[in-house]
């Protein structure tokens, strides 16, 4: 019985060392799009209006009778239809005066994040809001008409939290580090992780502020090839003899490289925000922070199972497995993403 019973642990542990390594695919971040406007076309009394809603496919699940909207609105006519892989929805609203500048309109939808685009404003630019997720869905101020500035603090919790969202749902970059804390310990993994670190914010930084523009398809096809590069080169560690300390430029030098390119692929996710010019540098910088407290809390979590298999005696069977699927996923999205830029 005691032997089954270790095995039972032993099996455990290995389960959720290869939970965190085998999502089935890569992961965008997968945000609830809105844009406002007035419905000029619509006669009759009151003030009418109408709001484009663009979803991730996944949200089928939540129809829109679960909307809240202002008091003294009325939805009067609405439409959906698949477009392009995402569901689009179109509502015309009326309410009885102007929106409220405080007027808000409570969504189910949202949980990774929103955009919200409102053309309500008195100038010809539009007002752009990016919102952070919610589990019960995201809460839109349609009735702000004024570009003025948030507080700091809201754009930084936004914007931190859709940093965290991605890392910690970006199955390709979270398998990359897992291959990092199984090539490695103690002060190398420090190293290796800072250096990732700094290649990866550095080229966020410079592409999202415009000064690098690369083809986007070709990066994403080597984000997916240095998954598979890392795990093989730990899978060639000697068992049990995973480097503690550092003394050469090797690995640092190629995983701050592959930092470079996977940095370029957060500043695309970035980009698609369509972030108002006044947050920017604020929602750079808030929102980099969160990938790494993300990337942080996932080297925690790594480190903590390895410690419990260390403990039941089977550390190098999980390890192994760990490495596996992250090396099989790492080519089978290589694989993937070169079809598309060959076929697309």
């Amino acid at each position: 019985m005691r032997s089954v019973s270790a095995d039972c642990r032993r099996g455990i542990v290995a389960l959720l060392l290869l939970a965190v390594a085998l999502p089935v695919a890569a992961h965008e971040l997968s945000l609830a799009r809105f844009e406002l406007g007035r419905d000029g076309q619509t006669e009759g009394p009151g003030r009418h209006y109408r709001l484009l809603v663009l979803l991730p496919d996944a949200a089928r699940s939540v129809g829109p009778e679960r909307l809240i909207w202002p008091d003294d609105c009325t939805v009067s006519e609405r439409g959906e239809r698949v477009h392009g892989g995402r569901i689009r929805i179109e509502f015309a609203f009326t309410c009885a005066r102007d929106l409220d500048p405080e007027a808000t309109l409570q969504t189910p939808w949202g949980q990774d994040g929103a955009v919200l685009t409102s053309h309500l404003t008195p100038s010809e630019e539009p007002l752009t809001r990016v919102l952070a997720g919610r589990r019960s869905g995201v809460e839109l101020p349609i009735g702000a008409v004024e570009l003025r500035p948030r507080p700091l603090a809201d754009v930084a919790a936004d914007y931190m939290a859709l940093g965290m969202f991605h890392i910690l749902e970006g199955w390709d970059h979270l398998a990359f580090v897992l291959c990092l804390c199984l090539l490695v310990g103690g002060r190398a993994l420090l190293i290796l992780v800072t250096a990732f670190t700094v290649g990866h914010s550095a080229s966020l930084a410079v592409a999202y502020l415009g000064y690098l523009n690369v083809p986007m398809r070709p990066v994403e096809a080597v984000i997916a090839l240095s998954v598979a590069f890392m795990a093989r080169e730990a899978v060639l560690q000697p068992s049990g003899q995973r480097p503690t300390t550092w003394n050469g430029l090797r690995y640092p030098a190629i995983v701050t490289g592959f930092g470079l390119l996977h940095g370029l692929g957060f500043a695309s996710e970035l980009e698609g925000l369509g972030v108002s010019s006044g947050e920017r540098i604020m929602g750079l910088v808030t929102f980099n922070l969160g990938v790494e407290i993300g990337q942080l809390l996932f080297v925690a979590l790594t480190l903590f199972l390895l410690v419990g298999a260390r403990l039941l005696a089977w550390e190098r069977q999980a390890r192994l497995g760990a490495l596996a699927g992250a090396g099989t996923l790492g080519m089978y999205w290589f694989t993937e993403r070169i079809f598309e830029l060959v076929v697309g």
